[in-house]
């Protein structure tokens, strides 16, 4: 796609591009060669090639890693360009292998390509890996496709961002990125049970329904870990003013007021020394 020529000859005719339902048939409808409509097909064909050669100048086509993440596809076993790009992504993917493992990894991605046992795919990717890794036959590759499937990817980047947006407001400017983090994970946990936090933690009787021990244990660590943080970063601060030697604010703040009133003391005398003057 990177090297395709956008070109005319390349193009569909104008009779076979698409236009739109409604267009097509007022195009139609319209002479053979009427001057407007040959004018409006040949704008059409303009913008197709426009918007092509944009989209192969703007998208990453020739981006390694993305080729290379065309290998999980389980119809990629069929493509000459597999074991290349398979080995590449195992190259590049932290999968966190064994010595032994990436001894291995490259016969199993030869012995993967010639297997005619593998099971029947599924409608997400990750989970037909899973099957794989499951039945122990590759497991130096299961985890680098598994380790390949956790990328952060799709529509839910943008939801993310309105996610945030909700967060932050002038209040929550000093809001740690640790914290930021744990509200995504804990927004995309519920998201995954097609559930909410209330539905989740619902108690038929708040009062003598069991409480979750697991929850409380949690938000219990949780408010530990920001007060040892909040301390730390106030220490830290500390030896950082310590350091620069910087005198305490509120002697700053005396010498601020002690300098004022010498200026309202000077201008009064002034004052009266214009008044004396004016008299004699």
């Amino acid at each position: 796609m990177k090297t395709v020529e956008i070109e005319d000859k390349n193009f569909l005719t104008k009779e076979d591009m698409f236009l739109g339902g409604k267009t097509r048939k007022l195009v139609l409808s319209m002479p053979k060669k009427d001057s407007i409509t040959e004018m409006f097909l040949e704008k059409v064909v303009s913008g197709y090639k426009s918007c092509g050669i944009y989209l192969q100048n703007k998208l990453p086509l020739d981006n390694k890693v993305l080729r290379s993440l065309s290998a999980l596809d389980p119809d990629a076993r069929q493509h000459s360009s597999f074991l290349k790009a398979l080995k590449t992504l195992g190259g590049i993917i932290p999968a966190r292998l064994t010595e032994e493992e990436e001894d291995c990894i490259e016969a199993e991605i030869h012995r993967f390509q010639a297997d005619d046992c593998l099971p029947q795919e599924t409608e997400r990717v990750d989970s037909w890996w899973g099957i794989i890794k499951k039945s122990g036959q590759y497991p130096a590759l299961s985890k680098v496709a598994i380790a390949a499937c956790t990328i952060f990817h799709g529509p839910m980047v943008e939801s993310s961002f309105n996610t945030m947006g909700d967060i932050m407001d002038p209040k929550s400017s000093n809001m740690a990125v640790e914290t930021y983090n744990s509200i995504q994970t804990v927004k995309y946990f519920i998201k995954s049970r097609e559930t909410t936090a209330t539905k989740l933690y619902r108690r038929d009787d708040f009062l003598y329904s069991p409480i979750d021990r697991q929850l409380t244990r949690n938000i219990m660590k949780s408010s530990c870990t920001y007060r040892e943080r909040l301390k730390k970063r106030n220490h830290d601060e500390m030896e950082r003013i310590n350091k620069l030697q910087v005198k305490n604010t509120s002697e700053l703040d005396s010498k601020k007021k002690a300098k004022l009133t010498l200026q309202a003391e000077a201008e009064k005398d002034l004052q009266a020394h214009v008044k004396q003057q004016a008299k004699q």
